[in-house]
């Protein structure tokens, strides 16, 4: 099952701060470009992603050949704010294995949509920055993740959320 987890990634920048709690979100099913009602139609405004999105996070690689395979619980809390300030919160909770560093919670700098691909850049408390991206689908974001200290790619992985409200 882990096996089905296992995407490519892509960049991912994360830094985040919030009180919300994280619930447990099943593995997905392989993923696979969505080609149900978004397709072909213009790119979702920002807003339509306000809200919070609850699931989980598989990293595949670590700083300096560090093994981290494993799920994480997470969570995205996203804002309707303007585009200069946070754009939300991230919160990482302990499943199969820790948070990276043990940073729970981050703040979502910076939301970039180019027609139905995401991007969210998450900042994290230790000065590193995680970068998801996504193609939208409704209700449930999935794909790859990077994080970066400095210049330096310190993990790589996996994530999925749903629309929890």
């Amino acid at each position: 099952m882990l096996g089905t987890l296992l995407i490519p990634s892509v960049v991912l920048a994360v830094f985040i701060a919030a009180d919300l709690g994280c619930t447990t979100v099943g593995a997905p099913e392989r993923v696979a470009a969505d080609t149900t009602e978004e397709s072909g139609s213009a790119a979702q405004p920002e807003g339509s992603l306000t809200g919070v999105w609850e699931g989980g996070s598989v990293c595949r690689g670590g700083r300096w050949g560090f093994s981290c395979r494993g799920i994480r619980n997470i969570a995205f809390t996203i804002l309707p704010l303007n585009p200069t300030k946070t754009k939300g919160f991230y919160r990482c909770a302990t499943g199969t294995v820790s948070c990276r560093n043990r940073l729970e919670t981050g703040a979502i700098a910076r939301i970039d949509l180019d027609g139905r691909r995401l991007w969210l850049r998450v900042m994290l408390g230790d000065g590193s920055s995680c970068l998801y991206t996504s193609l939208l689908a409704h209700g449930r974001l999935r794909g790859g993740y990077e994080c970066l200290q400095g210049a330096g790619l310190v993990e790589q992985g996996s994530w999925w959320v749903e629309r929890s409200y």
